[in-house]
């Protein structure tokens, strides 16, 4: 048996054998749909908080809207994108299953020009570096981790990001 998953570690997939498809899914694929927008999210032991309502709070003792997404490529290869959190949205699959999924909407920085690790493992952003929007502006919370940005400590337009622990 053959399975496919929409994210490591996710139950709900669609099965090769007798093609049968997830009664999750069918749900989520024939119901209506509900959207909630949210400024703030705790998941995976982080508590994220959109750019906007972190700018609201100049005064605010930490910063929580840096996030960290992994992508697997060639198997083997793992490309780390870091962005703002601009966005919380939760959609919500009516049926006889509570279905909800959370989808962060962030603004991306270019994995590939536009980040470096240093010698000590630190990984400097580069923000002028930004991903023009499209599609792929999403990551489903459950697989997003938090980071900050700290100001390089020279005038550049470089910030490093660090990963934060858990609460």
């Amino acid at each position: 048996i053959r399975d496919f998953c929409l994210s490591r570690g996710s139950e709900m997939c669609i099965r090769d054998s007798k093609n049968s498809v997830h009664p999750d899914l069918q749900q989520m694929a024939h119901t209506s749909v509900s959207v909630r927008n949210y400024t703030r999210y705790d998941v995976n032991g982080y508590r994220f908080r959109t750019a906007k309502l972190e700018k609201s709070r100049p005064l605010a003792a930490t910063t929580n809207s840096g996030v960290l997404a992994s992508s697997y490529v060639d198997d083997d290869k793992v490309v780390d994108y870091y962005g703002v959190l601009q966005n919380i949205v939760e959609l919500i699959f009516d049926g006889p299953k509570e279905l909800k999924v959370v989808f962060f909407e962030c603004d991306w920085f270019d994995a590939h020009s536009g980040t470096r690790v240093d010698k000590y493992g630190n990984v400097e952003v580069k923000h002028s570096s930004r991903i023009p929007s499209s599609m792929s502006d999403v990551v489903l919370a459950n697989q997003a981790k938090q980071v900050y940005y700290l100001p390089y400590p020279v005038s550049y337009t470089h910030l490093r990001a660090h990963e934060t622990g858990r609460n």
